[in-house]
C-alpha cells in the first residue's frame, strides 16, 4: 500500500462518514465503491497465500529422504557405469548405458540407481575418498543411498 493525502481520500471519507463532516464534498460515485470493494477483497488471499506454501514445504520436509541399499555385481562390465560428481558426497549424475549399474537396472526395475542419488555409503566406507578407492578395487559394490 502507498501514503494518500487527504485530498485523495475526500470522496472516500464523504461516503464513510456519510457525508457528515464534509458537506461540500461530492457524492461517491458507485464505480468507485465498488473498486475500494474490489481492492480490499484482493488484497486478501494475496496476504493469506504464501501461509499454505509454508505448510506444503514443512511437510515434505517432515517426510524427509529415504535410504535404500543395492547390491551391484560388476560381472565382466568394464566400469560400474555411474558417472558421480564429487562434492562433499558423492551424488550420481548419469548411467552410463554399458556398464554395471545399467544391467542392474534392467534386472531390477523397481529398484533402479537413478541420476540424483546421493551415496552414503560404499562398501561401507562413508567418505568421498573411501567410496572411490571401493569402487576402484571390488567386484561387488554394497550402496546406500539416500534418495530425496
Amino acid at each position: 500500500l502507498k501514503p494518500v493525502s487527504v485530498s485523495d481520500i475526500s470522496d472516500f471519507t464523504a461516503f464513510k462518514m456519510g457525508n457528515l463532516c464534509a458537506q461540500e464534498a461530492p457524492p461517491v460515485k458507485q464505480e468507485e465503491i465498488a473498486s475500494v470493494a474490489t481492492a480490499a477483497t484482493e488484497e486478501a488471499p494475496k496476504e493469506e497465500a504464501p501461509a499454505p506454501a509454508i505448510k506444503e514445504e514443512e511437510e515434505e520436509v517432515k517426510t524427509g529422504p529415504a535410504d535404500l541399499t543395492f547390491k551391484v555385481p560388476k560381472g565382466d562390465k568394464a566400469s560400474w557405469g555411474l558417472k558421480v560428481a564429487k562434492e562433499s558426497v558423492l551424488k550420481v549424475t548419469d548411467i552410463i548405458p554399458g556398464g554395471a549399474a545399467e544391467d542392474y537396472n534392467i534386472k531390477n526395475p523397481d529398484a533402479k540407481i537413478m541420476a540424483g542419488d546421493v551415496m552414503k555409503s560404499v562398501n561401507g566406507k562413508d567418505t568421498t575418498a573411501g567410496q572411490l578407492e571401493a569402487m576402484k578395487t571390488s567386484t561387488e559394490l554394497e550402496l546406500v543411498i539416500t534418495r530425496a
